[in-house]
């Protein structure tokens, strides 16, 4: 699903197909049959709800923001007009996983109600308790771990700086290492296991705010001793970080070569490749004399816990003058994030205009459309500006940019068939416009 399903509060939700295989998988590792639903119907609810989390702090702080929820994780894109602070980056990132133990406490205070005496209800109850304990509490703490890619791992990143970053990602490989190895080789047959176990069940039956204490208090040893995916995804994509940072190649860039071939199937297979790399962070397998565009390395080096400088260094070859990338779909909300990250030198490129053409306020657009074409014959910055002002909206202010256009370069094909200017064909000024282009070019000399 590529446009968003709905909204919260205004912050739209995207949810790929991805997720609902997550859903899936949490339904059978549960055991199926009603634990099976409640921990599926957990792990969605509130993981929205920790990514609103992030989503209403950011907003808070002035940023736009837009949710994706994906295979095994979700997160909260957010563009701001100007660099946040570190404060307010922490804020962001602690706001998710606050946000999500709040909700898991109100939860399980509802699930308290459900109890009595009949073994049916406490049976239900325990099985609400078990889902919401685990999608909720649990997973809650997990994430405020001072381990990348987790949001307390970003909060730890904050402070040690650049200077540290690699014995931090050691840390972290080395830690989950441990707790990945010490998991399979029998930790949860373990002491440990024991006890978290222990904590878990008299967590059930404590008055709340003890119950809420031993859960959290059992999250460390459930990380040592019975994690598995939390352990292997955390020291994967550090070592990962780590191996770039020791070859002295911070990142894999794919960038295009020469004699790169504009045939129809060969920008098919380019565009494909381009939306497989966006979907599994791993960008290949584009035709030669193509590679992935600077906003998908941009991605992925930021979803791979990347430094600001890196996320820039990347965005920065937006300016390329021989292009040979495209973008498979430029309203995604990836994009509307890292605009805030490109680097002065890229901020008025052409690859720019168009990506504000969807992204950002009115004035930002008119101001980049016309920086980056201010030397084109075919008035495309006037154009673009037609696009993203009847994309926001403003018809009459399309109009008049889209006169503009005509006026300066007739190109009739292009005002019938731009998607952004659809709103526009019922107007009977835009059909008079559309006849003038195509006289326009149609009449000699």
């Amino acid at each position: 699903m590529n446009r968003p399903l709905f909204s919260v509060a205004g912050i739209p939700v995207t949810i790929d197909v991805w997720f609902l295989l997550t859903l899936l998988l949490f339904y059978s590792l549960s055991g199926g049959g009603r634990a099976g639903i409640y921990a599926a119907a957990g792990i969605g609810v509130f993981t929205l709800i920790h990514e609103l989390g992030h989503a209403f702090a950011a907003r808070r702080f002035g940023a736009t923001v837009e949710i994706r929820l994906t295979f095994l994780m979700g997160w909260a894109a957010y563009s701001a007009d100007s660099p946040l602070k570190r404060w307010q980056s922490n804020v962001i990132s602690a706001a998710g996983p606050l946000t999500h133990l709040a909700s898991a406490a109100i939860a399980l205070a509802a699930v308290r109600l459900l109890v009595d005496p009949n073994p049916q209800s406490l049976e239900l109850a325990f099985d609400l308790y078990v889902a919401i304990s685990w999608a909720g509490v649990v997973l809650a703490v997990l994430n405020l771990l001072p381990l990348l890619p987790l949001d307390g791992g970003h909060i730890a990143e904050s402070f040690i700086g650049p200077a540290q970053r690699r014995a931090f990602l050691q840390a972290t490989v080395a830690v989950c290492g441990l707790a990945l190895a010490f998991g399979l080789l029998g930790g949860r047959n373990s002491g440990i296991a024991a006890w978290a176990t222990d904590q878990r069940q008299i967590a059930f039956w404590a008055p709340l705010p003890e119950a809420i204490f031993r859960l959290v208090i059992s999250v460390p040893a459930i990380f040592i001793s019975s994690g598995v995916f939390i352990p292997l995804f955390c020291g994967f994509s550090a070592y990962q970080l780590l191996r770039q940072q020791d070859t002295g190649t911070a990142w894999k860039v794919t960038m295009p070569t020469t004699g790169a071939s504009d045939a129809p199937e060969v920008i098919s297979a380019v565009l494909s490749a381009e939306r497989s790399g966006w979907a599994t962070s791993n960008p290949g397998g584009y035709p030669k004399g193509w590679g992935a565009s600077p906003w998908l390395n941009a991605e992925v080096i930021r979803r791979l816990g990347g430094s600001a400088e890196q996320v820039g260094a990347a965005l920065s070859h937006l300016d390329s003058q021989r292009p040979r990338w495209m973008v498979d779909q430029l309203d995604r909300p990836e994009i509307a994030m890292l605009l805030a990250a490109v680097p002065p030198a890229a901020a008025t490129s052409p690859a720019v205009a168009q990506a504000r053409v969807l992204h950002g306020d009115a004035r930002t657009l008119v101001d980049t459309a016309l920086a980056a074409f201010h030397h084109d014959p075919g008035a495309t910055g006037f154009y673009l500006i037609a696009d993203g002002l009847a994309a926001r909206g403003d018809l009459d202010g399309a109009m008049q940019w889209l006169t503009a256009a005509v006026e300066r370069a007739p190109d009739p094909q292009r005002v019938a068939t731009s998607p952004h200017l659809r709103v526009l064909h019922g107007r009977r000024d835009y059909q008079q416009l559309l006849g003038v282009a195509q006289r326009a070019v149609s009449e000699p000399g």
